[in-house]
């Protein structure tokens, strides 16, 4: 995708008739698809990510709790995770800041089960750390 050919509506569509297809799996490569912005969005997510684990050493940082009964899997995500989304949503709108996170949110998965996802992921939060101490 380029910057002209960003269209979130279309996205957020497209994504919702993957899912109701029952495709989450073309769903998720649409998200993972590049964005105009996925830069500045991603080092959003991780710099939040740092503030937390600064904050919160002793606590999950990637899933707040989850559980499992009869209606399935219910699960919250950290606070981190949503201050980054309200922070996309001031940047963007609702909607596209949404869609950015749930693009970013999705990067970040697939960071995590990647091979050298840990260190790449590493990687990416001491940059994000260096940019908010030069800010």
């Amino acid at each position: 995708m380029n910057e002209n050919r960003f269209n979130p509506a279309a996205v957020i569509a497209k994504l919702d008739w993957f899912y109701e297809q029952g495709k989450p799996g073309k769903a998720r490569e649409l998200l993972l698809l590049p964005w105009p912005g996925m830069h500045d969005d991603m080092t959003c997510f991780y710099q939040h990510l740092v503030a937390a684990s600064r904050v919160q050493a002793q606590q999950p940082l990637f899933l707040k709790s989850c559980s499992f009964d009869d209606d399935g899997i219910t699960y919250q995500f950290p606070d981190w995770m949503i201050a980054a989304c309200k922070d996309l949503q001031g940047r963007y709108g609702q909607q596209e800041g949404k869609l950015r996170w749930q693009k970013a949110l999705a990067v970040l998965g697939q960071m995590m089960t990647a091979p050298d996802g840990l260190r790449r992921l590493e990687e990416a939060c001491n940059t994000a750390a260096q940019k908010m101490a030069s800010h």
